[in-house]
């Protein structure tokens, strides 16, 4: 694929953002290295997503994200090359006790996370075990939005930052947590 391939579907992708502000070309393809990271980071740390639970339900992500942090993350982890995404985050989604006109949107129906999420940012915990929860379940409504339109009803206009920021939790946490992190950390 070419320069002038990836110009021209870009070019469609803004045309095709029919009744919202059509995201620039830098947006589209955080877009791309976002939904990347999140298939890396869903195959390599989301263990038994989908499997069918005792109830006869199914493993949900949340369920998923749970059991990795809860088998996988420390509480006194090193969450430093987190705190940049957790700084946009907070000050994206909290305003003292309460949450900004961004996280309904960012949440939409889904209570759970929204309840962990706010809570992490209300009460500002310590331990790195809460504070990835909160990250992680932003970067699972983001995707959510981004892959089933809900995104497009406002606009991706504004979410480069967003995906920016999810991106580099994801990735951060495939090299500092996953099972093959000793692997990637050889590598880089």
């Amino acid at each position: 694929m070419s320069v002038t391939d990836i110009s021209v579907l870009v070019q469609r992708l803004q045309n095709a953002s029919l009744g919202t502000a059509a995201p620039n070309q830098a947006t589209i393809v955080m877009a791309g290295c976002f939904i990347f990271a999140w298939s890396n980071y869903e195959r390599l740390c989301l263990k038994g997503l989908g499997e069918i639970l005792e109830n006869n339900k199914k493993k949900t992500y949340q369920q998923c994200i749970e059991a990795f942090i809860g088998t996988t993350v420390q509480p006194n982890s090193d969450f430093s090359s987190f705190e940049k995404a957790y700084g946009h985050f907070r000050d994206r989604y909290a305003e003292g006790l309460g949450v900004t006109m961004h996280f309904g949107p960012m949440v939409g129906q889904d209570e759970a996370a929204a309840k962990a999420i706010k809570s992490v940012f209300i009460s500002q915990p310590g331990a790195t075990t809460e504070k990835l929860r909160a990250l992680l379940l932003i970067a699972y409504r983001l995707r959510g939005n981004l892959v089933h339109g809900n995104k497009w009803t406002t606009g991706l206009s504004d979410q480069y930052e967003n995906l920016h920021q999810a991106t580099q939790v994801l990735l951060g946490v495939v090299e500092q947590f996953s099972p093959v992190s000793a692997e990637i950390k050889k590598s880089i």
